[in-house]
């Protein structure tokens, strides 16, 4: 069955160091994405809009 096989492939995956890793720094890739956009709205509503 696809299940089982599926429930092998993530304990399988899980020896590995890498999934945590690239989650840890999808996290990381958002948090910086929503900073730099709430800084860029910031001074835009403090300096007004550029051109």
């Amino acid at each position: 069955m696809p299940a089982s096989k599926t429930m092998a492939e993530h304990k399988k995956d899980d020896d590995h160091p890498q999934a945590p890793g690239l989650s840890a720094m999808a996290y990381f890739a958002l948090f910086l994405f929503v900073t730099l956009m709430s800084l860029v709205l910031f001074l835009q509503f403090k300096f007004g809009t550029p051109h």
